[in-house]
C-alpha cells in the first residue's frame, strides 16, 4: 500500500527538492533559541529556514490575520512541532509571546484562550513542553494538532 502523505509534508518534499536544486536558505541571523517541545534550538532554526523557503515558493499560504486573536495582522508565524514545521500558524507578535509564555503561565494563558475567537489549533496546545520522545511520536501522527489534543485526555 502507497504511504499516505499529508499535506504539510508533502510541501516539506517540496522545499527539500528545491534547496536540493539550488534554492536560496536565507541565513538565520540571531543568537541560536533555546530548545522548545523537545526540538532543539538547532534544529528550530532548521525549520525557520525551511519555513521561510516554503513562502518564497509560495507553498504556504499567506493569512493576513493572527489565527489566535484574529484581529492584528499576522507579521509571523508559530511552529509547534518543529520536525513537522510545515505545520507552522500565522500569529502577530502579541500572540506569540503569549503562545510561548504559556508554559511559565499556563492558568494565564487558558483565561486569554477562553476569550479569543481562535482556530482549533490553539486549543490544542498544551500548558507544558512535550519531552522530545512526545514530540517525536506527535511528529508521527497524520495530524499533529489532534496528537496535541489527544495528550490532554
Amino acid at each position: 500500500m502507497p504511504e499516505k502523505i499529508t499535506p504539510d509534508l508533502l510541501i516539506e518534499r517540496k522545499v527539500d527538492h528545491a534547496i536540493e536544486g539550488g534554492e536560496r536558505v536565507p541565513r538565520w541571523g540571531w543568537p541560536t533559541p533555546r530548545s522548545y517541545n523537545g526540538a532543539t534550538g538547532e534544529e528550530r532554526i532548521a525549520g525557520w529556514k525551511k519555513v521561510a523557503v516554503a513562502r518564497n515558493l509560495d507553498l504556504l499560504p499567506r493569512s493576513v490575520k493572527c489565527e489566535v486573536c484574529r484581529v492584528r495582522d499576522a507579521n509571523g508565524s508559530h511552529t509547534e512541532i518543529y520536525h513537522r514545521c510545515m505545520t507552522t500558524k500565522p500569529i502577530c507578535r502579541s500572540c506569540h509571546f503569549k503562545v510561548h509564555k504559556r508554559f511559565q503561565k499556563p492558568e494565564r494563558w487558558l483565561a486569554f484562550i477562553e476569550t479569543m475567537p481562535a482556530a482549533d489549533w490553539v486549543y490544542a496546545l498544551l500548558t507544558r513542553e512535550l519531552s522530545r520522545a512526545e514530540m517525536l511520536k506527535v511528529a508521527r501522527a497524520p495530524d499533529v494538532f489532534a496528537a496535541l489534543q489527544m495528550m490532554k485526555l
